[in-house]
């Protein structure tokens, strides 16, 4: 349904309706209302509407539904009680500047919620003080593009959350907490961030063995990297068993201000010559700064086809496709040991060739 003119709309009662749009009712003063059960309902969608509110009166109604999209609603106030009582499974919020967010009131039960976006909406800290921490079912958070300055240290108790995007959070300065099963996280833009909050999560990253992919602004590869490349590939010898895993830290930049660039990528690493495992693909969209990425690649498994006794050479290369001026400047690896310290079953020089050496003396 779209009218920009409409003003008002009688009582909807659609009772075999699964999917309800509301899409450019720019004059629409309030929310239908809904008198009846609406028990087969499960999406709701409203686009462009400059309604007040959203009457709990009304969303009652709506007792089956799971999904519920609000883009450029304006300052729209939300109760409560449809994060408390209606089961979504699914909450988007775009675009609504000024929108008022409920208090869920924390120390309640879990919500249901398991996939939220709330971005472009001019969040501030106060956000995270209303019960953000009931959403500990989330799986996918999306809060790019808001006001907020820190994510609270409380955000490690959302024990499902893998997908994170704060991307465009151009205040945000401190990551006080990370989820242990985080596998992304996307803070592309965040020009406030602090040195000391990226480390964090990066040797967070480490500590939980995260396999998946973390994007900053950053310059260069951090000096505690075993191994860092402007040109050749990174590459190390190991002996017999894979490591535990492989940090690799990728610097992606831009030669100059062009219209549109992308560099899409994918690293691979290969075992002595044939492709071990690929990480997960990336796209670098344009952008003012340079970013890193950090992904880590976990332990091949021991029965591997390329693997073989003795020593083991792994390199570290990538697939690419580039458009305009985005490059790659710089690439590190950092490799992850039993107990945190390198051991003579690693080697960032052929062995081979001492061995060679040794013969010859």
């Amino acid at each position: 349904m779209e009218c920009s003119s409409l003003e008002s709309l009688s009582p909807i009662n659609l009772s075999s309706a699964v999917k309800l749009q509301l899409s450019g009712c720019s004059s629409l003063g309030s929310f239908p209302e809904i008198t009846e059960k609406m028990n087969n309902l499960r999406r709701l969608y409203l686009y462009g509407l400059s309604i007040a509110e959203l009457p709990w009166a009304s969303f009652q109604n709506l007792c089956r539904l799971k999904r519920l999209h609000l883009t450029r609603c304006g300052a729209v106030q939300l109760p409560s009680r449809i994060f408390t009582e209606l089961g979504l499974i699914i909450f988007k919020a775009e675009w609504c500047e000024g929108l008022h967010w409920p208090d869920l009131e924390v120390g309640e039960e879990p919500l249901t919620i398991e996939f939220l976006t709330i971005s472009d909406c001019n969040l501030s800290d106060d956000f995270f003080d209303k019960g953000f921490q009931r959403f500990s079912r989330v799986k996918k958070l999306n809060l790019t593009g808001n006001n907020f300055t820190f994510l609270p240290k409380c955000i490690n108790k959302l024990q499902l959350l893998k997908h994170l995007d704060v991307h465009d959070c151009y205040h945000l300065r401190e990551i006080r907490g990370i989820p242990p099963q985080l596998k992304y996280l996307n803070a592309a833009n965040c020009e406030s961030l602090s040195c000391s909050s990226k480390s964090m999560v990066i040797k967070e990253q480490k500590r939980h063995e995260l396999e998946g992919y973390f994007r900053f602004p950053g310059e260069s590869v951090s000096d505690w990297f075993h191994q860092r490349s402007t040109g050749l590939p990174c590459s190390f010898w190991f002996r017999d068993k894979f490591p535990l895993g492989i940090l690799c830290c990728t610097v992606v930049g831009q030669k100059n201000d062009d219209d549109y660039d992308y560099l899409y990528f994918i690293p691979e690493v290969f075992i002595n010559g044939k492709l071990g495992k690929r990480f997960i693909e990336y796209e670098m969209s344009w952008t003012n700064l340079d970013h890193t990425y950090f992904h880590l690649l976990e332990a091949l498994n021991s029965d591997n086809d390329h693997l073989k006794k003795g020593w083991n050479h792994a390199e570290l290369l990538y697939y690419f496709e580039q458009r305009g001026k985005v490059r790659m400047k710089e690439v590190g690896i950092h490799v992850m040991m039993e107990g945190g310290s390198m051991t003579e079953d690693v080697r960032f020089s052929d062995p081979s060739r001492k061995r060679k050496l040794d013969d010859f003396i």
